[in-house]
């Protein structure tokens, strides 16, 4: 396990979100409410020039990207403006590969870790496991338990009404 692995996942473990507004949403704002209340392809196109500014900063990037969201969803609920909603969601869609890499290299990250985890643990008890869990998509082996007979199925929060009995 390198020390690489375990600060990536750790920094990943401990993100959250910024309470503050990326500038980018007051610009995409002040441009909606310039233009009538519509998502224009001027706009967009400004939107646009504004992030691919920051593909070199994907901090920045998804802190736009959040903040973006969050002004679609201000104007798709708030001004009930979803194909204008819909037209920031697509621009957000274009950005999203930039991420891959990222979450590539974390999903090395959790592998290594995971392996490294179960080489330390059979070293300690001083037997190798041969269990494994079922890829996705296949069946489980013979003799196996099913997961959900280890747990508790969840009960639905109380606000949570089923359809048709008043509300």
């Amino acid at each position: 396990m390198s020390r690489e692995d375990v600060e990536l996942l750790e920094a990943v473990k401990q993100w959250r979100p910024t309470t503050d507004l990326h500038p980018i949403a007051m610009e995409a704002w002040d441009i909606y409410e310039g233009q009538a209340m519509q998502v224009t392809p001027a706009a967009l196109e400004h939107l646009r020039t504004r992030m691919n500014g920051m593909r070199d900063d994907l901090v920045e990037l998804a802190q736009a990207m959040e903040s973006l969201v969050r002004f679609t969803i201000l104007i798709t609920e708030k001004h009930n403006d979803k194909p204008g909603g819909e037209k920031v969601t697509e621009l957000l869609r274009e950005f999203a590969p930039l991420f891959e890499p990222f979450w590539q290299r974390v999903g090395e990250a959790l592998s290594n870790v995971g392996a490294d985890a179960r080489e330390a643990f059979e070293r300690f008890s001083g037997q190798a496991s041969e269990k494994t869990a079922a890829a996705v998509g296949q069946s489980r082996p013979e003799g196996a338990i099913p997961m959900r007979s280890f747990v508790t199925p969840a009960r639905p929060p109380p606000w949570a009404k089923k359809a048709g009995r008043g509300g």
